[in-house]
């Protein structure tokens, strides 16, 4: 403690202390592929993967919103990656990234090798945020054979005061279309959070939230 490790938060006899924050890594490339590396050994059958860290969301009640700007691993990292999973014998694939959408042309070249290379019907598994999915992506969805894709959506409320009391906004008439769009045109897995508890949410809004998300016909919902 007395090197004033940066990052570090500690009690001590005299109180508190908190050193400075370490900066951000700005080239993810620069960190090794744990996989590759040795350094860790896949034990089930699926792995989570980050593609980038950061998240272009503020939400409340999500660590992922103090973790700094969005950052990309370089497109032929992640290919290199993808292609070390395509000869594996893992069965999913779990992006990590907070919403895989939020660069709709990168989240198009990755779905699009994913379509190309993924031979062995490998599952991926991406966080999106429907209401600004584009119809691009879409349609590249729909060109996944049945077990490809896993697509988990936050609701989360669809009570407008509570959304804005955790700085949660979206478009509640789009997210419906798009969801239904998923539903009719593409064979994904949809899965939808609702959260408990939010402030200004009773059990009676909290209820109403989970009725309008089963209404959208998701094949799970997550509580």
């Amino acid at each position: 403690l007395q090197a004033k490790v940066r990052g570090v938060t500690a009690r001590t006899v005299s109180g508190v202390t908190a050193y400075e924050d370490r900066p951000l890594i700005e080239n993810l490339d620069e960190i090794p592929c744990p996989i590759r590396s040795g350094a860790y050994v896949p034990k089930h059958s699926f792995i989570f993967y980050e593609a980038s860290r950061g998240c272009p969301s503020k939400c409340a009640y999500c660590l992922s919103s103090v973790q700094g700007p969005v950052r990309n691993h370089s497109m032929a990292r992640v290919k290199a990656d993808l292609d070390m999973f395509f000869e594996s014998s893992l069965s999913q694939i779990r992006f990590a990234d907070r919403t895989f959408n939020c660069d709709p042309e990168r989240a198009v070249e990755i779905i699009e090798y994913i379509l190309k290379h993924n031979r062995k019907n490998i599952n991926f598994h991406f966080e999106i945020q429907a209401d600004f999915l584009s119809d691009e992506i879409i349609n590249l969805l729909s060109k996944g054979p049945d077990g490809m894709f896993h697509l988990e959506i936050g609701v989360q409320s669809t009570n407008p005061r509570a959304l804005d009391a955790v700085n949660r906004s979206y478009d509640l008439d789009v997210l419906r279309e798009k969801v239904s769009l998923l539903r009719s045109k593409t064979a994904c897995h949809l899965h939808l959070d609702v959260l408990g508890g939010l402030e200004h949410d009773s059990f009676k809004d909290f209820c109403k939230s989970y009725d309008d998300v089963y209404n959208l016909k998701p094949h799970d919902i997550q509580v």
